[in-house]
């Protein structure tokens, strides 16, 4: 074999006739060249089908076709119609799918289903066939990252309109991290349709990331640097909606709030108005503004004494909470209380000082106050923190904590809602998450598919991991007529439904007009994205309960009864009459 071009370098083999083929110059060994012998006995055929369309024109999956350890991947956005290949001499194959979320996926080697394909080989003379099969699902990867700029989402928050209408809210994060460290925007999504098709995504709050603005004189000029972290909850018998959020430049744990507003630096709070368009059918959202003070103010605790002698009293105002955000994903609403034209809100906040607290709001957010005393600590080793309530109107504390929940209950005196006290921290739902945000959810309409009696259903969710993992949703059984305590309450969590079997994060929820539970959570890849997927009542409780009606019940009962009639033996009339046994 001759060279054409650079005589310097041939392809003969090393030392002379009979020695080993290399590619090599004159004055070196040269390599060692391998040919792999190709089966043309044994033929693969590989078919790829995609059912159904990808919401917002995502990606299907990633398919890795892997050949003696050696991969080779390819972006699925449509099928592919296969053809035959050959393998060589004894390699073995493996076919892998990392499937986005939207599609289920099946695979099928020789028309026979498979959970996988891993290391398998060929057989001669029958042509082997794989088939990979997608089909769309009601899943939406809502706010993906990275985004068009290459920066990632975070935070879900959720919530369903009275029109139905069902929000979705993002954090959308330039600066990469937290407030305090870059800008931070928060974007949101809206379906008017359970969310089967959803809006595309708008701002809700811009933060402009002006360093020029910011100054050491006056704190006050951090407020629209960034805004993030949102709580959202949506009035129960009018078409409006609030949101809260964290704002500024303040990282939380360096919040140092003081009744000096022009020197005070706590995490900022900020109130965002949802207003619904009848005429277009649209939601407008006012410019955030700064409601810092609202939250702060009432952890200022006075102190009054008197001097015994000249008969003056002095007045001391401390600062008992420095630095506070609301518990992101979900402000809770109450079904009992209601003062003037709102259902009392209740928000449960981290606090840089001694754990959560617990504030409620009377008029839909324009003003807050205490649960409980200045001096309550209802968890105080609590992280992120969310609020429920049982049927009675008794408020329910759940925290985030390593590996599980810590749970408390705030116990009112009596039916006008104003006293009552917080019982002694309990924890729960044990896991290996090692502490992550998720939401507590009451459903009230539920029913026992195997009695048909009606049931009230705690759901909460957060991950198994281990880590930032596998987020699944657990359900607990309330009695309405129980006095439950932070120990009874924290107990006898039975594990519902793993939605998630990737690394994912936070996760909130809402229940819609469908009946069925909006579900919003934090999911690879990418860092993370935000996932909706809609959940009936039978997915979240293992299909042990459904959604209560008439017309469920007559159905239970109906067959429940002819289960019985059905059933043979000695009995009344006759020996051979339908009898209970």
């Amino acid at each position: 074999i001759v060279p054409t071009a650079n005589t310097g370098i041939g392809l003969n083999p090393h030392g002379g006739i009979g020695n080993i083929l290399k590619f090599y110059g004159n004055s070196d060994g040269g390599n060692r060249w391998f040919f792999e012998v190709i089966d043309t006995q044994k033929s693969l055929t590989m078919n790829v089908t995609v059912n159904g369309e990808a919401f917002d024109n995502n990606p299907v999956a990633n398919l890795t076709f892997t050949v003696d350890g050696t991969n080779s991947q390819t972006t699925v956005t449509g099928t592919q119609a296969g053809k035959a290949v050959y393998l060589p001499m004894n390699a073995t194959f493996s076919v892998s799918s990392y499937t986005y979320r939207g599609f289920d996926c099946e695979m099928k080697l020789n028309g026979e289903v498979k959970t996988e394909l891993n290391n398998l080989t060929l057989t001669a003379g029958t042509p082997t066939v794989v088939d990979v099969t997608y089909t769309a699902n009601q899943d939406r990867i809502l706010f993906k990252t990275p985004d068009a700029n290459g920066k990632p989402y975070r935070i879900p928050a959720i919530a369903t309109a009275l029109n139905g209408d069902v929000i979705a809210i993002s954090d959308n994060r330039p600066c990469g991290s937290d407030i305090g460290y870059g800008e931070v925007d928060i974007k949101v999504r809206v379906s008017k349709d359970n969310g089967e098709t959803w809006s595309e995504e708008e701002f809700l709050a811009n933060g402009d990331g002006n360093e020029s603005r910011l100054t050491d004189d006056d704190k006050t000029n951090d407020f629209a640097y960034a805004f993030g972290d949102a709580a959202v909850v949506a009035d129960r018998t009018h078409n409006e909606v609030v949101v809260f959020c964290v704002s500024g430049k303040t990282v939380c744990w360096n919040g140092n709030y003081t009744t000096d507003p022009s020197t005070s630096n706590p995490n900022r709070v900020a109130k965002i108005k949802g207003t619904y368009n009848e005429e277009t059918g649209t939601w407008s959202w006012s410019t955030p503004v700064e409601v810092t003070e609202a939250f702060y103010s009432p952890f200022v605790k006075q102190t009054t004494t008197t001097d015994g002698e000249s008969g003056e009293s002095t007045t001391t105002r401390t600062v008992t909470v420095q630095s506070l955000f609301i518990g992101s994903g979900r402000i809770m609403q109450s079904r009992v209380v209601k003062k003037g034209d709102y259902y009392r809100l209740y928000a449960a906040l981290w606090t840089k000082n001694q754990g959560n607290r617990v504030v409620y709001s009377d008029d839909f957010g324009e003003t807050w106050n205490i649960l409980g005393t200045v001096d309550d600590r209802p968890a105080s080793s609590g992280d992120e923190p969310k609020c429920e309530e049982l049927p009675n109107g008794t408020v329910v504390l759940s925290s985030r904590r390593g590996n599980g929940r810590y749970f408390n209950l705030f116990i009112f005196d009596n039916n006008t809602y104003t006293t009552g006290s917080w019982g002694s921290v309990a924890t729960g739902i044990s896991n290996n998450d090692s502490g992550t945000n998720g939401e507590i959810y009451l459903l009230d309409n539920v029913m026992d598919k195997t009695t048909g009696e009606r049931k009230t259903v705690m759901l909460q969710s957060v991950p198994l991991g281990n880590g930032r993992k596998n987020v699944a949703i657990w359900y607990k059984v309330i009695d309405p007529e129980a006095t439950y305590t932070p120990e009874t309450f924290a107990a006898d969590w039975t594990l519902g439904k793993q939605v998630s079997f990737r690394g994912s994060a936070y996760s909130t929820m809402t229940l819609q007009k469908d009946n069925n539970i909006g579900f919003l959570f934090e999911e690879e890849p990418g860092g993370y994205c935000i996932i909706y997927t809609p959940l009936s009542i039978e997915d979240v409780t293992g299909g042990v309960y459904t959604l209560y009606s008439d017309e469920n019940r007559l159905e239970v009962v109906t067959n429940y009864a002819k289960s019985v009639l059905a059933k043979k033996g000695v009995g009344y009339p006759t020996e051979s009459a339908a009898a209970r046994t």
